[in-house]
């Protein structure tokens, strides 16, 4: 679970930098709408793309004119612990575990 937040942590720093240094996309721009947009556009390494789609992290989209720390960017559900959780990525960089309540 650690590796996890750690890789999300990480995406998440190179998209706020991005968005520290360019406060928009281009105009006419696709870029934020999905992991291979950002990919093209050298914002994102082909790594991570492939991170994300091997642990099944879900891509909410990516907005530099929009950062706070409730704009959500990606999240997953890890479910190899003792108690299930969702980890949250947030376009200022921040990354935060929340325990899902066990159905059993």
């Amino acid at each position: 679970m650690m590796r996890e937040i750690s890789a999300m942590y990480h995406i998440c720093t190179k998209l706020r930098h991005y968005a520290d240094e360019h406060h928009a996309f281009p105009s006419g721009s696709a870029s934020g709408k999905s992991v291979d947009s950002l990919v093209a556009a050298g914002i994102l390494s082909v790594d991570d793309a492939v991170y994300m789609r091997e642990y099944q992290i879900e891509f909410r989209g990516f907005d530099p004119s929009r950062i706070g720390p409730d704009i959500v960017v990606m999240e997953t559900v890890f479910r190899n612990t003792k108690t299930p959780c969702r980890i949250v990525g947030y376009s200022d960089g921040s990354v935060v575990r929340y325990d899902l309540k066990n159905t059993h």
